[in-house]
């Protein structure tokens, strides 16, 4: 019998802007923006909710940024800053399973927690304890979810950020994406969504109703990996910490 896997992603939204509020608090609840202002094609490397909601996105060009969003704090990124806050944030999660992948530095974390239930309890009480620990000793709210593998789980806290959790169940992956809008789908490329957007493909459902054959026809060797994605269908595994996907 295969034993139904359990995927915690916890991310802590705008990370770099995270970081830098508990640095500073005077830069709570205004906009920011981290660039590198010095530089002539600066482009946004992080920013606040509050600047997203002006219109500001990751890799834009600074002065757009500024023009959808003129009242911000700009600020230069801290990367060693930002490694070090990814290492308290392990920390946090290390004493509950020895596979957790750190894909990043901008503070995501896929926990493998399959089989940990007679030592911490259900998964979505170990992705509590872990939020806990994070806002009690780093001063961060993180959201979190739970689901049967990783890009359910990373969609599942991209559906709900800025803040909160989600937990899918077994089963409950097909029905839970299919009414999102298309590129909420973690791996789906901006070239993909002008393929989607020409045919009026905006919902994931739109695209699970296509044949692989379709698929093909419109994305070649990516069909394989998109139409699994639009299911929710992910077997890749947690790697341990140290080991790169």
């Amino acid at each position: 019998m295969v034993r139904e896997r359990s995927i915690i992603h916890i991310n802590v939204a705008d990370f770099a802007v995270a970081v830098e509020r508990h640095v500073d608090s005077r830069l709570r609840k205004r906009p920011v923006i981290i660039a590198h202002e010095a530089s002539a094609r600066a482009t946004v490397y992080d920013m606040s909710e509050e600047s997203y909601q002006s219109g500001v996105r990751k890799g834009m060009g600074l002065r757009q940024a500024l023009r959808y969003c003129r009242d911000a704090v700009v600020l230069p990124p801290h990367p060693a800053r930002y490694e070090q806050a990814m290492a308290q944030l392990l920390k946090h999660a290390l004493p509950y399973s020895p596979l957790i992948e750190v894909t990043d530095h901008n503070g995501h974390l896929f926990i493998d927690a399959t089989g940990t239930e007679r030592l911490f309890g259900p998964p979505p009480d170990v992705a509590w304890r872990i939020r806990k620990a994070t806002r009690a000793h780093m001063g961060f709210d993180p959201i979190w979810s739970v689901a049967p593998n990783k890009l359910v789980a990373k969609t599942a806290t991209r559906v709900v950020k800025p803040a909160g959790e989600y937990i899918i169940g077994a089963g409950e992956e097909a029905c839970f994406m299919e009414p999102l809008p298309i590129h909420i789908v973690p791996g789906i490329e901006r070239e993909d969504l002008k393929y989607f957007w020409e045919f009026n493909l905006t919902r994931v459902g739109h695209v699970a109703d296509l044949s692989m054959g379709q698929l093909y026809v419109m994305f070649g060797n990516r069909s394989h990996s998109l139409y699994d994605a639009v299911r929710g269908i992910d077997p890749s595994p947690v790697f341990p910490v140290g080991k790169t996907p």
